[in-house]
């Protein structure tokens, strides 16, 4: 059912996002406000696309990533030492058996 709702909820801000565009205003509220349907959008279709991959995601991965998150907005150059690392964090993760579900 989330899988659903994120799929609309992404076809809903990209066409907002298109038609905000396509409306002509000399207002800068405008285009902020299409350029983050869009943005929105295109991130919830990638979360819609990658959704059944992501209940294997270990819960501590989840608390890295926000973790990083964080570190990037507040230090922007960190980005070049925090992209790497969990580039690394990935690839040396502990590998786990996936049970096939009946």
């Amino acid at each position: 059912m989330r899988r659903h709702i994120m799929g609309i909820l992404a076809v809903c801000l990209l066409v907002a996002g298109g038609i905000l565009l396509f409306i002509e205003s000399k207002d800068s509220a405008n285009d902020f406000a299409a350029s983050m349907c869009l943005r929105i959008g295109l991130v919830l279709a990638a979360i819609w696309l990658a959704y059944p991959e992501l209940r294997y995601i270990p819960p501590w991965m989840y608390t890295i990533v926000t973790a990083a998150t964080v570190i990037v907005m507040i230090q922007p150059k960190t980005i070049f030492i925090v992209v790497p690392g969990l580039f690394l964090i990935w690839l040396l993760k502990p590998k786990g058996h996936h049970r096939k579900q009946k």
